[in-house]
């Protein structure tokens, strides 16, 4: 007998793989590798959420992810920032549009906090805000029981740790720059 490959399946194959993204953006320290590992979990995240009804995630992910590409394809271009901060904008169109109840906040008031830090050109301030979104996901994810709280929660938590680390633990760079000044000769 052949294995019959649901809709069912591709929600699940697809939160499995936004929790691996989800889990491992915030390990990265530049700006530009976490919007990338952002913009491969968004994809994901959007089928995902489409497949199984959560309309109002769905939509705002896919706008997160227009956002996204319009963050990398101006790299640090000021005046393509605006088009960032409308898009967070459009997520709260987006949220009254398809509007669910406390559920459709959540995802609203995620993807704001979200979409304001992606704007942002520095890493640093971009990982706070959009860290700062995360529990509102999490939150969201539990409520409609969607493996993505995983990555909510991986993701908030080594995000914080992301925070944390710069001033107690070296990154690798920091770490082979140390080594290679132990190894040179005075």
């Amino acid at each position: 007998m052949f294995f019959k490959f649901t809709a069912e399946h591709l929600a699940s194959v697809s939160a499995f793989l936004a929790i691996l993204y989800l889990g491992a953006w915030p390990l990265f320290r530049s700006r530009v590798a976490m919007l990338a590992m952002q913009l491969t979990a968004l994809g994901w995240l959007t089928l995902h959420y489409a497949l199984v009804g959560a309309m109002t995630a769905a939509g705002v992910n896919l706008l997160g992810a227009i956002q996204i590409a319009v963050c990398l394809l101006s790299g640090d271009r000021p005046r393509w920032q605006w088009i960032g901060y409308a898009l967070a904008g459009l997520i709260v169109a987006v949220g009254i549009i398809t509007w669910e109840g406390f559920i459709s906040g959540l995802a609203v008031i995620g993807m704001a906090f979200v979409a304001l830090g992606r704007a942002q050109a520095g890493a640093q301030a971009m990982r706070v805000l959009v860290l700062a979104g995360t529990p509102f996901w999490l939150i969201h994810d539990l409520l409609i029981a969607s493996p993505i709280a995983i990555a909510d929660a991986i993701s908030l938590m080594v995000g914080l740790w992301s925070l944390i680390r710069p001033a107690g633990v070296p990154d690798q760079a920091s770490q082979e720059r140390h080594s290679q000044s132990r190894l040179s000769p005075p």
